[in-house]
C-alpha cells in the first residue's frame, strides 16, 4: 500500500511539469517600447497543444508602466492588406503588477486551451507609464506581423477584438512565452551593503543578501544583464576603484528575480600621506642663524619644486597629506639662514614616494 502511495505522488508533481505552448525560453535581445495607451500585439503558433497556465514576457529595466494588462486572442485571416494573420477574439486578459529587468511570469486563470500548429497573439498595454520589452525589433520578423492600436492615455483595457484595424509592425516575435501549469513567483531582488552604492574615499567591502530562502545571487561589473551564467557571489566583494554591479537572485521554486544596481565610486583623493624626516647640520657656519626649514615637492619627475612648506628651525620632521592616488612625488627641504642677506642652504638629497592606488 505504501509503494502504491509514494507513486502517485510521483505521478501528480510529474502533472504539474510546465509545457511551453508558443513562443521561447530564449531571450531576445531586441528592445522596444510603447507609450502609455499603446496595445501592441504578437503573432505566437502554438508549438503545441495544452490549456494556458501562465505566460511570461521579459520587461526592460527602462519600462515604467506600473501595471501591465496581457491579452490572449484568437486569429483570423481576414486583415489588412499585406498581413495574412491578426488578432481576433480576446479569450483571456489579465492584469499584472510589471517587474522591470527580468522575466516576468504572470499565472492566467480559466486561460484558454491552444492546439498545436495554430496561431495565436499575445497583447501587451502599459498602465501608469510606457512599457518597455523585449522582442525581436525592429523591422527583422518578415511574416511575423504585430499589431498595434493607439488610443488616448486613459485607456485602461484591451480591446475585445481587433479585427483588420491597427497598424502593422514586424517587431515581432515577442520575446517570451505562453505555457501550462502555474506561474512561480519571483525571487526577491538582491540588497546590497553599503545600500545602493555611494561616494567613498576608502576601499569598500560590498555584501550582497537576499531575503528569499536558499536563493543564489549573480553579479556582473561590466556593464551586462547578470544572468544564472554571471558571476556567483559566494563573499564580501572588495571594491578599491570605483565598480558599477548588477546582480539578480534565483531560488528554488522562484523565477529570476529583477535585476538590482549598485554604483560605488571611489574617489581619486583617498586618506594617504607621506611622512618625512632629515637630520640638521651639527655646526652651523659661523654667523649663521637658522630662521626655518623650507620643505619644497615636485610632481612626478619634473616640473620643478615648489615650497608647500614654511617650517621652524628645529623642525626634523613633516607629513605632506594632500597628495593624490597613483602619483609620485619628490621631496627636498633646505635651511632658510640670516646673515646680513637672508639665503638657503643647498638643498638636501631628494626623497621620492609614489602614493599607493585604492
Amino acid at each position: 500500500m505504501m509503494k502504491m502511495l509514494l507513486a502517485l505522488l510521483l505521478l501528480v508533481g510529474y502533472c504539474r511539469a510546465q509545457t511551453i505552448l508558443a513562443g521561447s525560453t530564449t531571450a531576445l535581445t531586441g528592445q522596444d517600447s510603447n507609450a502609455q495607451g499603446q496595445a501592441e500585439a504578437f503573432m505566437l503558433p502554438a508549438i503545441a497543444s495544452g490549456t494556458v497556465g501562465s505566460v511570461a514576457v521579459d520587461l526592460l529595466t527602462t519600462n515604467v508602466a506600473t501595471q501591465v494588462q496581457l491579452g490572449i486572442y484568437s486569429n483570423s485571416n481576414s486583415c489588412k492588406s499585406p498581413a495574412t494573420h491578426c488578432p481576433s477574439q480576446l479569450w483571456s486578459v489579465t492584469t499584472f503588477t510589471a517587474v522591470p529587468g527580468t522575466r516576468n511570469i504572470v499565472s492566467i486563470k480559466n486561460g484558454p486551451a491552444l492546439v498545436r500548429s495554430r496561431v495565436y497573439w499575445i497583447a501587451l498595454l502599459g498602465i501608469n507609464g510606457s512599457i518597455a520589452f523585449r522582442d525581436n525589433c525592429c523591422g527583422k520578423a518578415g511574416p511575423t506581423t504585430a499589431f498595434q492600436q493607439t488610443s488616448s492615455t486613459a485607456i485602461t483595457a484591451l480591446l475585445s477584438t481587433w479585427g483588420a484595424g491597427g497598424n502593422q509592425h514586424t517587431d515581432g516575435p515577442l520575446s517570451g512565452y505562453i505555457s501550462t501549469g502555474i506561474a512561480e513567483p519571483p525571487t526577491n531582488a538582491p540588497v546590497f551593503s553599503p545600500a545602493s552604492g555611494g561616494t567613498f574615499t576608502t576601499p569598500q567591502a560590498v555584501n550582497i543578501t537576499d531575503s528569499t530562502p536558499n536563493a543564489s545571487i549573480y553579479y556582473t561589473t561590466n556593464g551586462t544583464i547578470p544572468t544564472t551564467a554571471s558571476t556567483l557571489y559566494s563573499g564580501t566583494v572588495a571594491v578599491s576603484r570605483t565598480t558599477t554591479f548588477e546582480a539578480v537572485a534565483l531560488a528554488p521554486g522562484f523565477t529570476l528575480s529583477a535585476v538590482t544596481p549598485a554604483t560605488y565610486t571611489i574617489n581619486g583623493t583617498v586618506a594617504h600621506q607621506v611622512t618625512l624626516q632629515w637630520t640638521l647640520p651639527v655646526v652651523e657656519p659661523t654667523g649663521t642663524v637658522v630662521t626655518g626649514i623650507q620643505l619644497f615637492r615636485q610632481t612626478g619627475t619634473s616640473g620643478g619644486f615648489t615650497v608647500i612648506a614654511n617650517l621652524p628651525p628645529s623642525a626634523i620632521t613633516a607629513v605632506d597629506t594632500n597628495v593624490v592616488a597613483g602619483q609620485l612625488y619628490q621631496y627636498e627641504v633646505e635651511m632658510v639662514a640670516a646673515t646680513s642677506q637672508p639665503t638657503n642652504s643647498a638643498p638636501s638629497n631628494v626623497a621620492s614616494a609614489t602614493i599607493p592606488t585604492p
